[in-house]
C-alpha cells in the first residue's frame, strides 16, 4: 500500500527490476506490456538501473531482447537500492525517528537536499497514508497505537531498507538467544535470518522502544500467536 505514495519513477524502476529478476530474457515490447511503461521511458530506466548497480547486476539491451545477469541471493538488496533514492521514504523515516533533541525538519531536508516546499508536500502526502493505517502526524512525528508504529518501522526496515533503528550484532545475539532457547527444532542459519527478519526487527523494538507502552487490541489472532512454541 505504501508503494502507491512513492514517487512514480521509483515505482516504475521497481516494476522493471521485478520483471527482470523473474524473466531470464524478455523483449522490450513484453516488458512495456507487463509494466505499462512506454518504450522510451523503459530504456531510460534500464540505463539508470545499470548505472546504479554497476557490476552487481548487468542488463544487456539488444534488438533481439533484454537479458539481466544478477545474484539471486541479492534480490532484496537490489530493491532496497532502488528505494534508497526515494525522498518520500526518507521523510517517513524522519517522521518515525524519536530523537527529539536533534530532530529538526529544516536541518534534515537541507542535509538530504530536499526543498522546503517539496518536504511539506511529502509530509502532507504521508499524512494521508498514515491515516489510512490508523496513524497520524503531530509535530513532525508519527503518533498512534504503539503496536502499529512498531509494525510500520519493521516494514520500512525489512521491505524498503530504511532502518529507523540499527540492527547490531548484539541485537541479533539477544534475538537468537531468545528464539533458540525455546523448545523448537529451529537452528541458527542465514536462511532463517532472512526469512524471519521482520519478526527479528519487531523483537528488537521491544527494547529499542521500551519507553513506549504497548497496548494490544483484543483479537483472536494475538491469542493464537501466544500458542506458538516460543511463548511456552
Amino acid at each position: 500500500m505504501l508503494d502507491y505514495y512513492l514517487e512514480r519513477d521509483i515505482v516504475e524502476r521497481k516494476l522493471i527490476l521485478a520483471v527482470l529478476l523473474t524473466e531470464k530474457e524478455i523483449t522490450l515490447d513484453s516488458l512495456c506490456s507487463q509494466t505499462s511503461i512506454t518504450p522510451r521511458k523503459a530504456k531510460e530506466y534500464l540505463n539508470q538501473i545499470n548505472a546504479l548497480f554497476d557490476k552487481d547486476l548487468s542488463i544487456t539491451v539488444l534488438k533481439s531482447g533484454i537479458t539481466c545477469e544478477f545474484d539471486p541471493n541479492n534480490k532484496e538488496k537490489y530493491f532496497h537500492s532502488i528505494y534508497a533514492s526515494s525522498d518520500t521514504l526518507k521523510i517517513l523515516k524522519f517522521l518515525l525517528t524519536d530523537n527529539y533533541r536533534t530532530k529538526c525538519l529544516t536541518t534534515f531536508i537541507r542535509r538530504q537536499f530536499i526543498s522546503k516546499s517539496k518536504a511539506y508536500h511529502l509530509v502532507n502526502k504521508l499524512k494521508g497514508y498514515l491515516q489510512s493505517i490508523h496513524l497520524d502526524i503531530d509535530d513532525y512525528r508519527v503518533i498512534g497505537d504503539e503496536y502499529r508504529i512498531r509494525y510500520l518501522i519493521a516494514m520500512l526496515h525489512k521491505e524498503y531498507g530504511f532502518a529507523v533503528y540499527e540492527m547490531t550484532p548484539k541485537d541479533m545475539e539477544i534475538i537468537h538467544a531468545f528464539i533458540f532457547s525455546t523448545p523448537t527444532r529451529l537452528k541458527p542459519s542465514v536462511f532463517l535470518d532472512k526469512k524471519f527478519y521482520l519478526f527479528d526487527i519487531l523483537l528488537m523494538l521491544s527494547w529499542k522502544r521500551q519507553n513506549y507502552d504497548v497496548s494490544l487490541p483484543q483479537l483472536t489472532l494475538f491469542d493464537r500467536l501466544k500458542e506458538l512454541s516460543i511463548f511456552e
